[in-house]
């Protein structure tokens, strides 16, 4: 799950450091001192020609199976940046780290593309009031950050999330009981917390009610997800919640038509320079054929390019291993379709 999106520069073109804190595929907000140590794994390298990525890989001098200290961050983004700019000297690359909870650490290495910022939504400017998040809904909402919190700089443990009830809960028996909460009262608010990921200017306020939406439970939103092209918003952690917040019920939904724009979207999130594009793209991509395999064929080649791609390039069990999968769904969907054609 992805956890935390560190260190990000608050401008929202060109990013230089970042570090990203999962435990499978989704994502929470998290604070996190420099205490925090690790074993490196391997460099993700993403935007670039294999080729050149093999060839940064084998350039840079990181042992796997040392050790990753979180206070050495400046000196991992120095290495980074020295040895990128010898094969890459004319991108703009964004050097970080993706560092899982079980202690597992990974150089994240992304080529940007010039001009990818264009692709984003304007966010318009409504006739009324831009509403709040709700008191009641966003006091229970920072009690559950902060006892994340704590449970981190306390014992350095991460809570385990469970989403069998179609948003997202928690295996803590306090976080728990603080989800059950929040989800009854988010549910009646579920209007007002949608305009504010619609309208609202402030894109951390953005990101909050994007993430705020799991609780409110209420499946008809991907209706307006598609009307107002919010996955298309300019902040990725707006991007990144949303997609996570919904992953949960695409198999509720039962329009082929808002699951074919639904994948449209998500064809579109996939090809962004982003861990976190990537990463909620592919889980959502693979619910939506799931829930109706015949839109394997709704695919166009680019999208089915970037997937391709991904698969070849990550090395990460949730990109390029769900990339996998996904290919490997969309083959067997094919040979099925054939044999029962033939049959």
């Amino acid at each position: 799950m992805l956890l935390s999106l560190m260190f990000k520069s608050r401008a929202l073109n060109y990013v230089i450091f970042s570090l990203l804190i999962i435990t499978s595929e989704f994502s929470f907000a998290l604070r996190l001192d420099d205490s925090y140590t690790g074993v490196w794994q391997g460099i993700e390298i993403m935007g670039c020609d294999l080729e050149i990525a093999n060839q940064i890989r084998k350039t840079i001098p990181l042992d796997i199976g040392s050790e990753f200290k979180l206070s050495n961050k400046e000196k991992y983004r120095d290495i980074c940046n020295k040895h990128v700019k010898k094969y890459l000297p004319n991108e703009n690359v964004e050097c970080g780290f993706i560092f899982f909870t079980d202690g597992v650490a990974y150089m994240n290495i992304q080529v940007l593309p010039r001009e990818y910022n264009n692709q984003f939504r304007a966010i318009p400017i409504p006739d009324h009031p831009v509403p709040k998040i709700p008191d009641e809904v966003n006091k229970v909402y920072m009690k559950i950050q902060d006892r994340m919190d704590e449970m981190a700089k306390r014992t350095g443990t991460f809570p385990t999330e469970i989403y069998d009830g179609g948003f997202i809960d928690f295996t803590d028996p306090i976080l728990h009981e603080l989800a059950q909460e929040l989800t009854r009262i988010a549910f009646d608010y579920n209007e007002v917390i949608l305009e504010v990921v619609r309208y609202e200017p402030d894109p951390m306020t953005r990101a909050d009610a994007a993430n705020l939406l799991s609780w409110t439970r209420h499946p008809e939103n991907f209706k307006y997800i598609v009307k107002w092209d919010l996955l298309s918003d300019s902040y990725l952690g707006v991007r990144n919640n949303l997609a996570r917040s919904f992953v949960f019920l695409i198999q509720k939904v039962e329009s082929k038509e808002i699951l074919n724009d639904l994948l449209q979207l998500y064809c579109k999130m996939v090809s962004l320079p982003e861990h976190t594009d990537r990463n909620k793209a592919l889980y959502s991509i693979q619910e939506v054929l799931e829930k109706d395999p015949s839109l394997v064929n709704a695919m166009d080649q680019a999208c089915i390019g970037h997937i391709h791609y991904i698969a070849e390039a990550s090395i990460l069990s949730n990109v390029g291993g769900v990339a996998k999968e996904i290919l490997e769904f969309m083959e067997l969907n094919k040979l099925e379709k054939n044999t029962h054609h033939h049959s």
